[in-house]
């Protein structure tokens, strides 16, 4: 890995760290953080956008607190940049994260019945 990707990697987890921070130790709305789980922080490779990927309880919960925080994220931006000493603190994005859909709907394929009649023809 290239030096530039390790410095993505630990930006993004200081990030994903000072996130805690910001939804504990500031006068954020409670509700934007209320069953709120960040799961992933992505950074761009110049360092000028953070992807931040959260779930919530179910899907149009999500989806709700996806939009509210995008409404919010230049204080949450302020307070990230209080918390993290970087010499420019990047934009960031709010996304849902969907790696659990999408890995139910893998093991839902993968049990069907025509997955498993090509299994067993293998053997």
């Amino acid at each position: 890995m290239s030096k530039d990707g390790i410095r993505e990697l630990k930006v993004a987890e200081l990030i994903r760290r000072a996130m805690a921070d910001v939804f504990l130790k500031t006068h954020l709305d409670a509700k934007l953080s209320e069953n709120v789980t960040i799961t992933e922080v992505r950074v761009s490779p110049g360092l000028g956008l953070a992807k931040i990927y959260i779930i919530s309880s179910n899907k149009s919960e999500t989806d709700k607190k996806v939009k509210d925080l995008n409404d919010n994220k230049k204080t949450i931006r302020f307070y990230l940049a209080k918390f993290i000493k970087l010499k420019y603190m990047p934009d960031i994005l709010f996304l849902s994260d969907n790696s659990m859909e999408e890995s139910m709907h893998i093991d839902e394929l993968l049990s069907s019945d025509s997955i498993k009649k090509d299994l067993m023809s293998d053997e």
